[in-house]
């Protein structure tokens, strides 16, 4: 016991001596201010998250809640995976609702998808359990060499051309084109959100490896992506032949995004003027798809 209360009193004497210093106090009282500011935040971040849920559980059985990106002025959205996404979901007839008020998900990754309570992440991950779940069969009419091929251009469209057009709108730019295009839905993410992509791309440009690549380089593997695009649609209506298969959702996710977003580009110039079959493939997508396109921008045209 006796030691016991010599412990006591040691702590005790610790903490006088610690509340004694003004800036420790200071600082104790700054951490608790945090402390409290902080599960103040959770706790009402939690309510809304919970109130989110309840929506999105309420769309009905198998109606799926695409978690997205604001509509932009002149294209859907600004994310080719997005469109994706949505244009896969539409070819294959299946019912969703789009939710613009938690785009990212668990993983940071936008989009996501709600499907009966469960939470997918990635694009390419979403397609793949749309497709399970539905029985979607767009890519049955594809020999397995075209759906070989097609997967290779998924590959270098996700994998090597997003980054070009990463540092492109974001860097090279300085988010000019992509303020114009864009209407943001608060003032705070109009004034700040282009200024962290500015420096946030630059720092995962680095990571990549793409920023290692000056400007003109980038151009040029950007003008060999899309030569290769043009020369397998060759003649085709799509890229999936007489119809559209599931690549042509990710490959009219980019391109849409020459033609409509980022305007005064390479990207613009290569398929609006030098490969005029991949505009025209374009334009017939969006007929195709979206024949609401007009009414899905914001602000929404007649």
């Amino acid at each position: 016991m006796t030691g016991i209360v010599k412990m006591s009193i040691l702590v005790n004497d610790s903490l006088e001596t610690l509340w004694s210093n003004e800036w420790t106090r200071r600082s104790i009282v700054i951490c608790i201010g945090f402390g409290i500011i902080i599960s103040v935040r959770k706790f009402f971040e939690n309510r809304k998250l919970a109130k989110l849920r309840a929506d999105w559980n309420a769309v009905g059985k198998d109606v799926v809640v695409l978690h997205q990106f604001w509509r932009g002025r002149y294209c859907p959205n600004m994310s080719p995976y997005v469109l994706k996404v949505e244009c896969f979901m539409r070819l294959a007839g299946i019912k969703y609702v789009t939710d613009i008020q938690k785009p990212f998900g668990a993983r940071g990754l936008c989009p996501w998808i709600t499907l009966n309570g469960e939470d997918i992440e990635d694009s390419q991950h979403i397609v793949e359990r749309l497709t399970e779940h539905f029985n979607v069969k767009l890519d049955d009419h594809l020999t397995p060499e075209r759906k070989a091929t097609l997967e290779a251009i998924r590959i270098m469209l996700e994998e090597h051309m997003f980054w070009i057009l990463f540092m492109y709108r974001y860097y090279h730019t300085n988010c000019k084109i992509f303020k114009k295009t864009q209407v943001f839905p608060t003032w705070f993410l109009h004034y700040f959100f282009p200024t962290y992509l500015y420096y946030h791309s630059q720092k995962r440009g680095r990571a990549q490896g793409i920023a290692r690549h000056t400007f003109a380089e980038q151009v040029k593997m950007t003008e060999k992506n899309i030569e290769i695009l043009n020369t397998l649609l060759g003649d085709g209506q799509y890229f999936g032949g007489d119809k559209p298969c599931s690549t042509d959702c990710i490959v009219f996710g980019f391109l849409a995004q020459g033609m409509w977003n980022d305007t005064d580009s390479p990207f613009e110039t290569l398929i609006k003027v030098t490969y005029p079959k991949l505009a025209a493939y374009c334009i017939r997508m969006k007929e195709h798809i979206y024949p609401d396109w007009k009414k899905l921008l914001y602000p929404p045209q007649e």
